[in-house]
């Protein structure tokens, strides 16, 4: 199996954004231990079907997730990684997002030369209140 780029592109959000709250959002930073991954990992050949790619590129280590009322709205895994890669690769010019979550599409768009403005739409104000300032 060829080995799987981890970042595309995005920027690593423990590194950027500190964990905050207001109201029912909250950001925090998590850690994926080693043996969490490999028993994910392990685990993956008894499950079937296209699990095998939700764990293929699990790696250890300190991530950042944000949360509503106990809900993952966001983190900055490999999956949310590879999901928004395409997206990443394609943007140019001026540029809309729909949702802050925790930064990470935005500072991405933002370090890409080809990328002339960024709008961010963001309806929840805790969540501009948690981000933002960061």
């Amino acid at each position: 199996m060829p080995k799987i780029k981890r970042t595309y592109g995005f920027p690593i959000m423990h590194k950027i954004v500190q964990p905050a709250s207001s109201g029912k959002v909250e950001v925090e930073h998590f850690e994926l231990s080693k043996g969490f991954v490999q028993h994910e990992k392990q685990m993956s050949s008894f499950r079937g079907g296209d699990g095998w790619l939700w764990v293929s590129g699990l790696k250890a280590g300190v991530y950042t997730r944000m949360t509503e009322g106990g809900t993952c709205w966001m983190s900055d895994t490999w999956m949310e990684r590879y999901t928004n890669a395409a997206m990443l690769k394609a943007a140019r010019g001026d540029v809309l997002v729909a949702g802050l979550g925790i930064g990470m599409v935005a500072v991405a768009l933002c370090r890409k030369r080809e990328v002339k403005s960024v709008t961010v739409l963001e309806i929840n104000a805790d969540v501009i209140k948690c981000i933002a300032p960061q």
